[in-house]
C-alpha cells in the first residue's frame, strides 16, 4: 500500500520494473498487504499532475515527491476492477 488509494503489484521484472504502480481512484475498499488481487484498467505513463487532476487526487506534497521520484517515467495502472483472489496456503512439509 502506497496511499489510501493507491498500491504496489509485482510485476515481475516487465516493463523494466519489479513493481507497477495501481492508482485506485474510487477505492470500494481497503487492500490489505500481502493480498493477492487482480487489478484491470488502463495502462499509461506516469505523469502526476495530469493524474491527480483526471482522477480529484490529493496527495500531500512528501507522497507526490515519492511517487514522482520513483514512478517518473514508468507506467502505472489506473485501475477500474479489483478482483481479490482466495488462495489456499501451502501444505505444511512434514
Amino acid at each position: 500500500m502506497v496511499t489510501p488509494n493507491s498500491f504496489r503489484l509485482d510485476a515481475s521484472g516487465a516493463m523494466g520494473s519489479d513493481t507497477l504502480l495501481a492508482i485506485v481512484p474510487n477505492p470500494q475498499s481497503a487492500i490489505q498487504p500481502g493480498q493477492t488481487v487482480i487489478a484491470t484498467g488502463v495502462l499509461r505513463p506516469f505523469v502526476l499532475t495530469e493524474i491527480e487532476r483526471e482522477h480529484n487526487l490529493t496527495w500531500d506534497l512528501k507522497v507526490r515527491d515519492e511517487l514522482e521520484i520513483e514512478y517518473k517515467d514508468q507506467p502505472v495502472l489506473i485501475v477500474d476492477q479489483i478482483y481479490s483472489l482466495a488462495i489456499a496456503p501451502e501444505p505444511a512439509a512434514n
